[in-house]
Order: structure tokens, then C-alpha cells, then sequence
């Protein structure tokens, strides 16, 4: 891992721990281009709920409020991605 890299990830480390929310637009400091602090919200993998992150992931929250809301705005990219 190069140290520009390896710096990225420390910067997503130290926030992931004071994030409430995980919103990368919090990441002012962290290069759009950067190819640390990606994310999928691809299918879930079959034992996703056996994950060791599984209750404090920032996808299963925001599902979890998503599926609790009345109203939910999106753009067309989230609103396609389960479309199967």
C-alpha cells in the first residue's frame, strides 16, 4: 500500500469512528478521486447478518430508516439499484 493510501485510510479510520451517519460528503479532506472509502450497495452477500460489522454498518442503518420512512427522496441511481 502506497502512503498516499495508507493516509486515506487513516483519515476513513479516525472518521468512521465519529461519523453518525456515514455520508462520504463528510470527507471534505479525502480526494473525490480517491479509491478508499467506497462503498456497494450491491445484493447482499447471502450471510451478510453474520457480518462482524453487520449492526453498526452505515448501508444497514440507512436501509433500516429507509424501510421505518414515509416519504423517501432519491436520485434515479439509487432508486434503479434493486431493480431486478
Amino acid at each position: 500500500m502506497d502512503w498516499r493510501r495508507s493516509s486515506q485510510f487513516k483519515i476513513i479510520s479516525d472518521w468512521e469512528k465519529t461519523t453518525e451517519i456515514g455520508d462520504r460528503a463528510e470527507l471534505a479532506e479525502l480526494p473525490e478521486n480517491s479509491s478508499c472509502g467506497r462503498s456497494s450497495t450491491r445484493a447482499r452477500p447471502l450471510h451478510w447478518a453474520e457480518c462482524q460489522q453487520f449492526d453498526r454498518c452505515f448501508i444497514t442503518e440507512m436501509r433500516r430508516r429507509a424501510a421505518e420512512s414515509d416519504i423517501i427522496i432519491v436520485n434515479h441511481h439509487l432508486f434503479c439499484a434493486d431493480w431486478r
